[in-house]
């Protein structure tokens, strides 16, 4: 299976010469990979991006201060780590 290719542009579906392939859910959109870190709450952002990559290397890492509004679409490609003032993650990153 192809990797999805960096974000942005938000990618559910890959084709090729086969045909195409979308995900409407997050285990399909993972690819085998991990896609949900809730081990990393409490962390620091340095590790927990470091982690994520490591565990995911097919998703774009974006950071978010708490309370911002987020894009409503689902990307396979895509993933916020919400950090707190002291740069310590707040919610389980997840890839969507």
């Amino acid at each position: 299976m192809p990797a999805w290719p960096p974000y942005p542009p938000c990618t559910t579906c890959t084709c090729n010469f086969l045909g195409c392939m979308c995900c409407e859910d997050i285990a399909c959109c993972s690819h085998g990979h991990k896609y949900r870190w809730p081990e990393l709450v409490g962390r620091k952002q340095a590790e927990a991006e470091a982690i994520i990559r490591r565990d995911n290397p097919e998703v774009t890492v974006l950071i978010q201060p708490p309370g911002i509004g987020r894009f409503f679409d689902f990307c396979c490609n895509r993933l916020y780590i919400v950090v707190d003032g002291n740069g310590t993650v707040t919610e389980t990153p997840v890839i969507g």
